[in-house]
């Protein structure tokens, strides 16, 4: 800085030092390409610019005319060709300064690279040979090069996108590309890039060749044949090299002079015999690997009719039968169908033995004969029948024909502009017309993929029903259906939306504006009951007619009506409509096609059929089916839904084949195996009894060849036969043969079944059941799931048991409490419902033998209350038949006692002899032991009135005895007074007799007439008032039961009657008491008093008895007295 100033006051201080604006940038370029290096200052006076190169000044043209480096008046350093020669070269690091007379600046440093790559690789791809699924290199080193090159790959000329590949394809840093599973795919031609700024360089191809082990195109598969045809067998394979395929037969050998090995690796036999059945075996073998496939087959006989009636006819209201037998092996299906019913009549099936028993065959069913019954035919099952046989080897068919003697609508919603279909480029804008009409008027919606289309912001649906799509995307392609709905049914159409592939042109709807005229009116020539000939003229006009669509609706459907098609671009203006209901209304209408669309429906015409003879048809007219042979290739189901798959081939003439019906039959399912058997259900016969359930489809024949169908609404699991019957018109033709699938699996629909516990000890219990019924199993069942669930909701074990258990043992229970068990079958397919809850208490009661006597105690949970009732009434029953007994018994002994001389009083009598103190009581001795004749509920009362002790003599020896209820009632059960013949007169007991000190309370005994009052004792220490000298109503009691005479465990030695002091007053010293001691164990539950409480009929037996006079009550109870000391004798003797 002091330099400056020292050079700004030399200069006179005017002008600036130079300043670099724009510095210079590195680069990289090619060798002989141009370049340029940036350089730019300011200052005053302008600075000068100059170039160094590695330090070194850089030579421009300025100083040799003859250099390609040119340095520009703006500072920039320009390049005309690079070098990057060793004697001459441009690369280095360059720095550009500016100075003027006030000083000098310099710029950053900047790299110029001459980019440069050399030709020859170092290391370069060579041909691999890799098998498929394994690992394969493809080597590359890249030339040499500044910078270091790039590496790529090309497979058979495409990059190899390896984010695409993952980590299947890598590349790894020495350039090699790694393969870490070789697929078919991968095979071609591979070649190594190198890329840098100088260029790029390509390694000579390299091949890949990728082994494929053999694989199936087309496996061996069981095939069944008939005696005296041919049969193929198929071994379709692929493979890279091609695989060698050889054929040898399973423990036989091959009949050399009829077998050809077929162009496909396939084996043909020719003519089949019986002795060709048998396992044959396929292998095919290359470098890779060997495969091996068996299939067996199976010469079987054909149906043949063996029994069948001739033509039948029979009167209105009589019984018609019809039956036939057909033989063949496998035994055939035998069945009875209306011919143009479409509909297999329910028929009974009885086998028929294959003939005399011979050896292994001995037994087996060779044929089924199939009754068609109906006991009061109808006019209307006149017509031709047909009784068919089919099994895995073909059909046959035979026709009857029945004669019965006679005794004496508005259309379903019309689509008269069906959606067509279009093919779009994405973004384009899609419209589906759809116009209807009907009466009532229709709603109309919409349906794609399942699903009802909603109105958006894309989707709009205009008032004429036409659905718009704007900016159609990939997920709008697919099938859009118009459905009409109105009460006379349903009527569909559809059409396609698909999505035109790049380059490929859009086909948009054609206009409804270019399509045909409708036909006229369909006009019907002629009818019988079971079809109709329906003509109609060509529509007017230009147009090109290219063939008619006819549609019928009948009046009779369930669920309303709905359009059917009978025929499809049939190009002639007659159809033969059938089959027709017998008596049902339809209604035909027809629509013409041309290259532009369809046309809307004519007008609607009305067949009627019904009423009169069958106008039958000629049956040479379907002469020509006989002709005509069809063969069911395959039949397979389709999972995971209930539907199947057939394929068929039609052989020799089929024009005259109008369509097919197809049949098919399912049987009841006892095929079914438990899982961990390892079986497969196989169908060995058809169903021989009972009626099969039949289903029928008609499909309208395609033309000569192979065709297929798709059959929907199948059960879940279940065995079904199908075969096909071409028809024409009405006439049926010879049945294909047969073939069996299964549907898939599905969930149980019912729970198991016998679901019991039975407590093994107070910690285990087992748990026992037994599958679902096999009609609702849908499949082998693999497992059970068990829940057991504690009383308060928490789950005690959740387990899935083997499908072949039918019983668990659960431990660890805990003793008194409850459970609840559940259980729920499962197959591949998911899980059934569960059981309802079974109940297990765990109480050692029930491991009692009797407990155990049923299959299930827990199972009867529900059921207690009842049984309790039962017993309980029962109970009762007995008790009123016992106290009808005893109340007979007491009016025959009161009889007898009645008449004796002794008198027997009570109450007054009672105080008589207390007074004058010559009477005596009874006191109760020991051996009575009413304690336990009375179950231990007796107490005995000893009174003395002689005052207190040492007053007056000790009372007599039975004198009184009271028999207590217990302790815990609020009086006796009964006193009786036993006195002796001289203690008649009566007795005047004081008050203050019976009084303690101090106390001021009634007497506790006897009467007294004190201020008009009279009590009466009842032997406890409570009295009850006495109006007019009688005491209130009181039933008297019954007398005790007497006890059991076998031994009991509460036996009289348990117990010791004794005197002791019981409710002893202390205002009455006079009442001493006496009761047993307290027994040294606890009696038994005194239950009688608590049932007559609750038996009416006792009560109301002692409200009688307390209805009766004061002398029979007296009478009565001393006799229950007497029975009582009579019955504890004889219990003690």
């Amino acid at each position: 800085m002091a330099e400056e100033r020292e050079r700004e006051k030399v200069c006179g201080g005017d002008g600036r030092a130079p300043r670099i604006v724009e510095h210079p940038q590195a680069m990289v370029v090619r060798r002989g390409d141009p370049a340029t290096l940036n350089c730019a200052a300011e200052g005053d006076p302008t600075p000068d610019i100059t170039w160094l190169r590695d330090g070194l000044t850089v030579t421009t043209s300025a100083d040799d005319p003859l250099s390609h480096r040119v340095l520009f008046p703006s500072g920039s350093l320009f390049f005309l060709s690079t070098r990057a020669g060793k004697k001459d070269t441009d690369s280095g690091t360059y720095t550009c300064t500016a100075a003027n007379l006030h000083g000098s600046s310099t710029s950053r440093n900047a790299t110029l690279t001459i980019a440069t790559l050399r030709d020859e690789f170092r290391t370069v791809p060579r041909d691999v040979v890799a098998a498929s699924g394994e690992r394969a290199e493809m080597l590359c080193a890249p030339p040499r090069g500044n910078p270091p090159p790039q590496l790529s790959w090309t497979r058979n000329g495409h990059p190899i996108d390896l984010e695409q590949e993952g980590e299947r394809v890598r590349l790894q840093e020495d350039g090699t590309l790694l393969i870490a599973e070789v697929l078919q795919t991968d095979e071609g031609e591979y070649v190594c890039h190198a890329t840098n700024q100088a260029g790029r360089r390509s390694s000579p191809p390299a091949i890949l060749d990728v082994l494929v082990a053999p694989f199936w195109v087309k496996a061996p598969r069981d095939v069944v044949g008939v005696a005296g045809e041919r049969a193929e067998l198929s071994c379709r394979v692929g493979g890279d090299p091609p695989p060698t395929v050889v054929w040898r037969r399973v423990g036989g050998r091959i009949p050399v002079g009829r077998v050809r090995v077929l162009r496909d690796r396939g084996l043909r036999v020719a003519p089949l015999r019986p002795e060709d059945s048998g396992v044959y075996l396929c292998k095919a073998t290359n470098k890779a690997a060997e495969i091996t496939a068996n299939a067996s087959l199976t010469v079987l006989t054909a149906p043949q009719v063996v029994e069948v009636p001739g033509d039948v006819e029979v009167q209105e209201g009589g019984r018609l039968a019809l039956s036939c037998a057909v033989e063949g092996r496998p035994p055939p299906l035998v069945y009875w169908t209306r011919e143009g019913s479409q509909t297999v009549l329910p028929t009974t099936r009885t086998p028929l033995p294959l003939g005399p028993p011979r050896g292994e065959d001995a037994g087996e069913i060779g044929g089924v004969r199939a009754a068609y019954e109906v006991l009061h035919a109808a006019h209307h099952l006149s017509g031709r029948y047909v009784c068919g046989g089919v099994n895995r080897a073909g059909g046959v068919m035979t026709r009857v024909t029945v004669k019965v003697r006679p005794s004496h609508l508005l259309p379903p919603p019309i689509i008269s502009v069906p959606p067509a279909n279009q093919t779009l480029q994405v973004g384009g804008r899609a419209a589906l017309f759809c116009r209807v009409w009907g009466s009532p008027p229709p709603t109309v919606s919409w349906r794609h993929r399942g699903r009802t289309v909603t109105p958006n912001a894309r989707r709009k649906i205009l008032p004429d029903n036409t659905l718009t799509i704007d900016d159609v995307r990939g997920d709008d392609a697919g099938r859009y259906w118009c459905v009409a709905s109105s009460p006379r049914g349903v009527t569909e159409a559809g059409a396609f939306l698909s999505l035109a592939a790049p380059g490929h042109p859009p086909s948009p709807a054609p206009d409804p504006a270019t399509a045909p005229r409708p036909p006229a009116t369909p006009t019907v020539r002629v009818a019988n009951e079971t079809a109709a000939v329906v003509e109609w003229a060509a529509p007017g006009g230009e147009g090109g007619v290219t063939g008619y669509t006819l549609e019928y609706y009948s009046s009779e459907e369930d669920g309303g009506a709905a359009w059917r098609v009978a025929a499809a671009h049939t190009p002639h203006t007659t159809f033969t409509l059938g089959p027709l209901r017998p008596a049902a209304t339809y209604g035909v209408t027809v629509r013409a096609h041309n290259a532009h669309g369809v046309s809307e429906p004519s007008g609607i015409a009305e067949v009627g059929v019904g009423g009169g003879w069958v106008v039958e048809e000629d049956v040479e007219v379907a002469g020509g089916l006989t002709t005509a042979r069809v063969v069911l290739q395959e039949a397979r189901p389709v999972p995971p839904r209930p539907a199947a798959k057939i394929l068929w081939q039609t052989e020799g003439d089929s024009s005259s084949v109008e369509g097919f019906y197809i049949r098919l039959h399912h049987e009841s399912r006892d095929l079914h195996r438990d899982a961990g058997t390892g079986d497969t259900p196989v169908i060995h016969r058809p169903p021989l009894s009972g009626e099969s359930n039949s289903t029928v489809v008609t499909v309208l024949n395609a033309g000569p060849g192979a065709a297929s169908y798709v059959l929907h609404g199948l059960h879940h699991y279940r065995t079904y036969t199908v075969f096909l019957v071409p028809f024409l018109k009405t006439f049926e033709g010879r049945p294909s043969n047969s073939l069996s699938f299964i549907t898939p699996e599905a969930a149980p629909t019912r729970p198991p079944q016998s679901v019991g516990v039975q407590l093994t000890n107070v910690t285990t219990a087992s748990v026992f059941w037994s599958p679902p019924p096999p009609l609702h199993r849908n499949g082998p069942i693999t497992a059970y799931q068990l829940e057991i669930v504690s009383a308060d909701g928490s789950v005690f074990l959740s387990r899935a048991v083997n499908g072949s258990i039918r019983s668990l043992r659960v431990h660890n229970l805990t003793l008194g409490d409850s459970y609840h068990v559940t259980l729920a079958a499962i197959t591949t397919a998911g899980r059934g419902p569960f059981t309802a809850p079974v109940s297990l208490h765990v109480d050692p009661v029930l491991l009692h033998p009797l407990a155990k006597s049923g299959p299930s105690l827990a199972s009867l949970d529900g059921d207690v209350w009842v049984i309790g009732m039962i017993g309980a009434a029962v109970f009762c029953i007995l008790l009123v038949s016992v106290a009808t007994l005893l109340l007979w018994r007491r009016h025959a002994k009161n009889k007898a006692l009645g008449h004796a001389g002794e008198g027997v009083h009570k109450g007054e009598g009672l105080g008589a002899s207390l007074a004058t103190g010559d009477g005596a009581l009874w006191q109760e001795y020991a051996g009575w032991q009413l304690e336990k004749v009375c179950g231990g509920s007796a107490d005995v009362k000893v009174l003395n009135t002689a005052g207190p002790p040492g007053e007056g003599d000790p009372p007599a020896p039975r004198s009184l005895v009271t028999f207590y209820r217990g302790p815990d009632a609020d009086g006796p059960y009964a006193t009786t007074s036993l006195l002796a013949p001289h203690s008649r007169h009566s007795l005047k007991a004081r008050p203050e007799d019976h009084r303690g000190e101090g106390s001021d309370k009634m007497p506790l005994v006897g009467h007294t007439k004190s201020a008009d009052r009279t009590y009466h004792t009842d032997g406890a220490s409570t009295l009850r008032r006495i109006k007019g000298g009688r005491p209130l109503l009181s039933a008297p009691p019954l007398p005790c039961l007497p006890p059991p005479m076998s031994e009991s465990p509460y036996s009289e030695a348990h117990y010791t009657p004794t005197l002791a002091a019981h409710h002893r007053p202390a205002t009455s010293p006079t009442l001493p008491t006496a009761r047993p001691a307290t027994p040294t164990s606890t009696p038994p539950p005194r239950l009688f008093r608590h049932t007559l409480t609750a038996c009416p009929a006792l009560l109301a037996t002692e409200v009688k008895l307390a209805k009766m006079d004061k002398q029979q009550r007296q009478e009565e109870e001393v006799a229950v007295a007497v029975a009582v000391a009579e019955t504890s004798r004889r219990s003690q003797s």
